[in-house]
């Protein structure tokens, strides 16, 4: 006679006399516990266990009754589930560098010096940073000691207003040096 136990892989027998078995005894039952137990021709076979422990009228273990259920399908859709979340990190991370990417674009990266005049600016994104805005500012001369200074609100957040705000920006300037 082979115990259930033995038809578990070495793991699992460990995970067997620490966990399964205890909470079996505490409790009665146990469900839904994923285990792997070793086939025939030695592979490994993922599998779901319910087990209910009977007792006779003085309360002492009688048996114990097992439903054990293939889940080679679900332990695939589990990985594929931990793949697409690793795809949706990686992702958001990359979204996040171009959204960095993308405000630098729109922000100056140094002020003019402009005689006689004091400039200073911050920007500080709302919110974590992570979304792209539609606010802007620019300082620029159109001709000597003629200058220009520009802030700007698009309203929204996102590609889209970036998008906006680039071309309301770059459109600005152009419009100054033809007026």
């Amino acid at each position: 006679i082979r115990t259930f136990a033995s038809l578990l892989t070495a793991g699992g027998r460990i995970y067997h006399e620490t966990h399964y078995a205890p909470l079996l005894r505490l409790d009665g039952a146990v469900h839904e516990i994923a285990l792997e137990v070793v086939r025939a021709d030695g592979g490994r076979l993922p599998v779901l266990v319910n087990s209910v422990l009977a007792r006779d009228a003085s309360g002492e273990p009688m048996e114990v009754r097992t439903a054990v259920f293939g889940a080679t399908d679900r332990r695939e859709y589990e990985r594929e589930l931990v793949r697409a979340k690793q795809r949706a990190e990686a992702s958001e991370v990359h979204a996040l560098a171009l959204a960095r990417t993308l405000e630098e674009t729109l922000i100056p990266p140094a002020l003019p010096a402009v005689p006689d005049l004091e400039l200073d600016a911050v920007y500080r994104p709302a919110g974590d940073g992570g979304e792209v805005g539609g606010d802007f500012y620019d300082v620029f001369e159109i001709a000597q000691g003629d200058w220009v200074v520009v802030v700007g609100d698009v309203c929204g957040k996102g590609v889209e207003a970036a998008v906006i705000t680039a071309v309301a920006r770059h459109t600005i300037r152009a419009a100054t040096v033809r007026h």
